[in-house]
């Protein structure tokens, strides 16, 4: 049927249709296997767009809940005070009160069923017989009585019995004449008191006049044990961190010992009221809120000596809480730390006293900074995948467009006009953008929670849940970026079917035999603009890094955002600088390729290529911009992965570093490495001594380590590139302190460059440091070295020392009758990898009877824990995502772009063909302008992201906190220090394979179109 049938045809039916859409099904039929590409492209954005902010929104959401049940305190809030008046029915009103009144502005984010009222007795002497009379004496003990629920205890089995039972939840009235308390206690105090169920000691307990303060009445109270259970790690919150162990009154390991003991609080309550006149009894009458102007009531007669503490603890409800309600549970955190009721005078109305509120807002504030750190890298990657998104599908309706312009040309001559043609491919664009964006919201949810429990643990699922429960309230959260997509869309659409249907067939003719329309971009020289901004971003970068005026959260905040927009302006001023030389390189190579004779190949193939080079152009510069993203991507993700490893190296400085239980002397520091050396499976031990000094008279504080030169070098892992000197060298210029007469007045000393640079220090330069943090027993040190860094430090301004060297003159100077001995407090262990060795040299570190610290720090285990932590997956996640669209876009952007140009040139091959060309010939040529393509294509792809990766990898990899009570100084500082890594991985040789067989498709598919269609088929077919 012949066009000017169809034409007919198309005007005459469903009249009362707009003219637009009929012609716009009518193309359908030749497009639509290109409109559904364009229809995946939209697709594919929208998904893109909506899964980015939705997988970070549950990232985000995880590290919130992570860092909310990181330690007891983040995860409630407490409310502490003393009762010297203790009856129980005084403090029931009073938790009512605050149930009702102080705790209304974050009633939805606490857990009810976590709410507890904890009271305590501490310090009660330990009296092993009853006391008979006042020459009766305590032991040297003492036990602090621990008041719980305890029905919470046995219903959520918040101890494991080993013998006996808990103690009953006994409410003693007023007239009990029984003062027992029955306990419970953990297995190790029972063992070291000696202690079973069953046995019995006595306590007792003070009241006091306050008209007479040294006059007391005391009160005996048999202690009866009834239960004994397992030693607690504190990890339970409902103990709140409290592993209820016994803790020493002095240095020496053999006591004497606080102990802590489980009893009800019902009982110790009742019994402690006992001692207190009921004349005394704290006022019952219900307390009118927000009622300011009561007066506070007298002092009682008879209060306790040592009152009890009562905390009430309000747990918030974890599980339910995302990143999005950061900002409101901040503003009630706020509203309830700072206008509290009940108020301080009506308490006392009820016998308690000193009343404080802790809520955990220092450290959701200082988690609230460290995400907006983190989402700058985030940020920037999602923009960029974005943009490359946006450029496809911009490639695509381009495309479209130009694959209709031959039928809507001819239309536009037999009398269509330029609304109707333009009505038709928007109502095609329209149509396919609204079911991209429709499906694209229904999608984003699933696969968001796909690549959720991909990346995150197994302990953090939860957050997925939290996020993405609510499926319509999510996909509205996200519908603004997806409308803002498919608008952005649609205008790259208008603008060129506005383009195409400027278009008569005279001038399609015209422009498919050489464009003669100037881009855009060329003609307002875009291209010398971006290399104005890209100056002028490297300049103030430049002097922002190296010109300090930026502290480390400004710089965060500020250099990294201008580093990355210098960076895309970069690529984007190169991309355009060669788009304006492109067209003369070919040109050159054509005549190149004539003058040389090397081939009518390659010449026919240049001369092609510069007679229209715009499709090609665009094909080049996606699979660039995409093979340049993959590479980034490839990069940015190899480097993040390394970050880890290095930032837990640094922080614990070895495999293992720890503090001593009781600081030994220097003088035995040799058998002390000889100890731990004996563990199977550690390679070397170096000890020391770690604190923070006082600068002589500038009144700062650096960080100051003295170790054994002799082992440190062979424990610590030192970087190459942190000094001029390898660490050998430099551990024995540090040693010839210990010998040289030179040394007796001063140490040598090796410092940083921060130090050095903060107070004006330089090779040879003098300090004194305090050396009993007091400002004076001054020791002097001359700087022998000044490195990049210090390892195993949290802030710069650091000094290392031989510890040999220093204890000379510490000697000489400080410990002069021996009473102040310099001790070491630090160790560090090199180790193997072998898992069993190394589960046993934890086990000695923490439970070890004679090998045990005090505390230590794992080098692995932080590493992996810091690759868990949400909010260094956030990034990765979003990594996996980059070279995925990348791959994706290639192939699809290719191998359609391929099989539409060797569609539009059928006719060209024929004709050759006709003149006496072979397939082989043809093949050939088509041969020479693919690889011309390609080869330019991964050229420019792998320096752009070679230049991107150079310049935008070190500001846009993150760093997590390496320790929870990291503070944000700490955490600021951790992103640059040690310096980012730029690791190029082994996937590149695999992505390299790809882009061939990418390639080597694209071509098959040319030569499979071009061979299918007869000669003489080719030839009569004709649009016109």
């Amino acid at each position: 049927m012949s066009h000017s049938s169809q034409r007919v045809q198309f005007t005459g039916r469903r009249a009362w249709l707009p003219s637009a859409l009929p012609l716009a099904w009518w193309q359908l039929r030749r497009t639509k296997g290109l409109l559904s590409m364009v229809g995946l492209g939209v697709l594919a954005v929208v998904i893109c767009v909506c899964v980015a902010p939705l997988y970070t929104q549950v990232a985000m959401t995880a590290g919130l809940q992570e860092a909310l049940s990181a330690t007891p305190g983040n995860a409630s809030i407490s409310i502490i005070s003393q009762d010297d008046l203790p009856f129980w029915d005084s403090l029931q009103p009073v938790t009512d009160s605050f149930s009702r009144y102080s705790l209304a502005s974050i009633r939805s984010n606490l857990d009810d069923s976590k709410q507890q009222m904890v009271t305590e007795a501490t310090a009660l002497p330990v009296y092993l017989h009853a006391p008979l009379a006042k020459n009766s004496k305590p032991s040297l003990d003492q036990i602090s009585l621990e008041g719980t629920d305890m029905v919470a205890v046995k219903s959520g089995k918040h101890v494991s019995l080993i013998q006996g039972r808990l103690p009953d939840a006994h409410l003693k009235a007023y007239t009990d004449p029984d003062s027992t308390i029955e306990i419970a206690l953990p297995a190790n105090t029972a063992s070291t008191m000696h202690m079973a169920v069953g046995s019995q000691f006595y306590t007792q307990v003070a009241t006091a006049s306050p008209t007479d303060s040294k006059k007391a009445t005391r009160h005996i109270i048999p202690i009866k044990i009834v239960g004994i259970f397992r030693d607690m790690d504190g990890k339970d919150l409902f103990w709140h961190g409290d592993s209820l162990g016994k803790s020493s009154l002095s240095t020496s390991p053999s006591g004497p010992f606080v102990y802590k003991a489980v009893v009800s609080n019902e009982e110790l309550v009742s019994t402690f009221s006992r001692f207190i006149s009921q004349a005394d009894k704290p006022s019952q009458n219900p307390v009118v809120f927000p009622d300011d102007n009561i007066a506070p009531v007298q002092q009682p007669a008879y209060p306790l000596v040592n009152p009890l503490n009562v905390t009430w603890y309000y747990s918030l409800d974890v599980h339910t809480i995302s990143n999005n309600q950061l900002n409101s549970l901040l503003l009630q955190l706020h509203e309830f730390q700072y206008r509290r009721y009940p108020t301080d005078s009506m308490l006392l109305a009820y016998g308690l006293t000193k009343i404080h509120t802790f809520a955990p807002i220092d450290s959701l504030t200082n988690y609230q900074k460290q995400l907006a750190i983190s989402q700058v890298p985030a940020l920037s990657l999602v923009i960029m995948i974005f943009c490359l998104l946006l450029y496809f599908v911009a490639l695509m309706a381009n495309l479209l467009v130009e694959r209709q312009a031959p039928a809507l040309a001819i239309v536009r001559s037999r009398g269509g006009s330029r609304g109707q043609i333009f009505g038709a491919l928007m109502a095609q664009g329209t149509a396919v953008s609204l079911l991209a964006l429709l499906a694209g919201l229904i999608l984003a949810i699933p696969i968001t929670a796909w690549l959720g429990y991909m990346q995150l643990p197994a302990t953090d699922y939860v957050a997925i849940s939290t996020v993405l429960s609510n499926w319509v309230r999510t996909s509205l959260s996200v519908s603004g970026y997806a409308l803002l997509t498919v608008a952005v869309v649609l205008l790259a659409l208008m603008i060129a079917i506005y383009q195409a249907t400027a278009l008569d067939v005279l001038a399609l003719r015209r422009e498919a035999g050489r464009s003669t329309r100037r881009p855009l971009w060329l003609r307002f020289r875009l291209d010398l603009i971006a290399v104005i901004i890209m100056s002028v971003g490297f300049g103030v970068s430049i002097y922002l890094t190296n010109s300090n005026t930026l502290d480390p959260h400004l710089r965060l905040a500020l250099l990294s955002p201008l580093v990355m927009a210098r960076a895309v302006c970069t690529i984007i001023a190169a991309l355009l600088l060669f788009l304006r030389f492109f067209p003369y390189l070919l040109d050159w190579g054509s005549r190149w390729a004539t003058q040389r004779n090397r081939g009518a190949s390659s010449m026919l193939a240049l001369a092609q290529l510069a007679r229209s080079p715009r499709q090609s152009l665009r094909m080049a510069l996606l699979f660039a911009l995409a093979t340049a993203f993959a590479l980034f991507a490839l990069i940015l993700g190899a480097s993040q992965f390394q970050r880890a490893s290095d930032v837990a190296t640094n922080a614990v400085g070895a495999d293992f570093s720890g503090t001593f239980f009781n600081q030994p002397d220097a003088t035995t520091m040799s058998d002390q490495i000889h100890a731990y050396s004996q563990l199977k499976g550690v390679q070397g031990v170096t000890v020391g001594y770690v604190d923070k000094l006082n600068l002589g008279e500038q009144q700062a504080y650096v960080n100051f380590q003295a170790v054994d030169a002799d082992t440190y070098k062979n424990v610590v892992y030192w970087p190459a590139d942190n000094a001029s000197q390898p660490l050998p060298t430099l551990m024995a210029q540090l040693a010839q302190g210990r010998t040289s007469e030179d040394h007796d007045q001063w140490v040598p000393a090796l410092i940083d460059q921060a130090m050095a640079s903060n107070y004006h220090l330089g090779l040879g330069s003098t300090f004194s440091l305090s050396a009993t943090g007091d400002g004076i027993n001054l020791i002097p040190f001359k700087v022998t070295t000044i490195v990049k860094y210090m390892p195993a430090t949290a802030t710069p301004d650091s000094v290392l020392v031989d510890l040999r060297a220093y204890q000379k003159l510490y000697d000489k100077l400080v410990n002069t009758v021996g009473s102040q001995p310099l001790s070491i407090n630090q160790i560090w262990l090199r180790t193997t990898d072998d898992a069993t060795s190394l589960a046993q040299i934890r086990h000695e570190l923490l439970n070890g009877d004679q090998l045990q610290l005090a505390a230590f720090n794992d080098r692995r285990q932080l590493t992996e824990n810091l690759r868990r932590e949400p909010l260094y997956i956030q990034l990765i996640g979003i990594l996996a995502l980059g070279p995925l669209v990348a791959l994706l876009l290639v192939m699809m952007g290719s191998l359609i772009a391929s099989w539409l140009q060797a569609r539009d040139r059928l006719v060209n091959f024929a004709i050759m063909r006709a003149l006496g060309a072979t397939p082989r010939n043809i093949a050939s040529i088509l041969a020479w302008e693919q690889a011309i393509v390609y080869a330019i294509a991964i050229l420019l792809g792998a320096i752009f992201g070679a230049l991107l990766s150079w310049m935008v990898v070190p500001s846009l990899v993150f760093t997590s906190s390496p320790g929870q009570q990291t503070s944000l100084d700490e955490f600021y500082l951790a992103q640059s220090i040690p310096p980012v890594q730029i690791i190029v991985p082994t996937l590149l040789g695999v992505g390299l394979a790809i882009l061939i067989v990418v390639c080597v498709l694209a071509l098959s598919m040319i030569l499979r179109v071009i061979s299918r269609p007869s000669l003489a088929g080719t030839l009569r077919i004709n649009e016109d």
